[in-house]
């Protein structure tokens, strides 16, 4: 089934909680829960049905700049996403409360930035690929070639995208500011657990544990001899530093900003993108055959 408009939205897989919601949300967390984690996987799967269709509509650009960036550049970044939409969803799902260890750190902060450098490739793409679809012979100004702008869009005689774009405008100017790692933004990361008052006295002191174990096995090693014991002590101590706290779904990019929840506001922003470049896509297709 094609998701379209209102499945990209989160309030669409809440409503279907609805009579279990009390208003508190301490008290209905369980049903958020539920509803950012079909909301997610409803999301992916349009993913695949937007390549799908941007692939499609390629086939009448064969050849051209907007068949290339179309394939090579929109479609492929949408994989991109949607690998790591999967990953991240396998990795730090919406109930997830165990601690990270530092692979799943590093695996989940992957994947968000993975998904949003190409959310803003995606949106670059489908802009370079409208001049070749409105047969625009000028020069063009890469700098210029932005699919928010008004003036670049009407230079290239595609007013007929404005209202297009215009219900999206909030959306691209919040993700710029607050959701963009690439160029000089700050790369997204998250946080491996949250420790209150008590467990952040266990954490310092199992990681002095670690320390001390660590130094024992440095001081163990010379030449010819590998303290195995020591380091697998070490290795373990460090471990335990990795199961203190809860974990809390959530990202950081400026450290100014405070953290923002990464469901369903990844999955929303997902869904934005694939809104958008459904239109964008159907007018390129409606250009092709006219």
């Amino acid at each position: 089934m094609e998701r379209t408009g209102s499945q990209l939205e989160y309030r669409h897989y809440l409503s279907i909680f609805s009579p279990h919601l009390s208003g508190d949300r301490s008290r209905d967390g369980v049903w958020h829960r539920k509803a950012e984690r079909l909301h997610a996987l409803g999301v992916n799967d349009a993913l695949v049905e937007v390549m799908t269709r941007a692939i499609h509509v390629a086939r009448a650009y064969e050849g051209s700049d907007a068949g290339y960036q179309l394939t090579q550049g929109f479609g492929r970044r949408l994989k991109f996403i949607w690998l790591s939409t999967r990953s991240l969803l396998s990795v730090c799902p919406p109930d997830r409360t165990k601690p990270m260890s530092s692979d799943e750190v590093e695996t989940t902060a992957r994947d968000l930035n993975v998904i949003y450098i190409n959310i803003r490739g995606c949106l670059d793409n489908l802009a370079w690929a409208l001049p070749s679809a409105l047969a625009y012979a000028g020069a063009i100004k890469p700098m210029a070639v932005d699919i928010f702008s008004s003036k670049y869009l009407t230079g290239i005689g595609g007013d007929a995208f404005n209202p297009v774009v215009e219900p999206y405008r909030t959306w691209a100017k919040e993700i710029a500011t607050r959701r963009n790692p690439a160029a000089h933004r700050i790369p997204l990361s998250v946080p491996p657990s949250i420790l209150d008052r008590t467990t952040s006295g266990d954490f310092q002191r199992a990681y002095q544990r670690f320390q001390e174990a660590q130094a024992t096995a440095f001081a163990a090693c010379r030449q010819g001899h590998y303290p195995e014991a020591e380091f697998a002590a070490a290795r373990a101590a460090f471990e335990a530093t990795e199961t203190i706290g809860v974990f809390v779904p959530v990202f950081v990019h400026h450290p100014e900003d405070g953290h923002t929840p990464i469901y369903p506001t990844v999955p929303a922003d997902v869904g934005q993108l694939l809104g958008l470049s459904t239109s964008i896509i159907e007018e390129m297709r409606l250009l092709a055959v006219a």
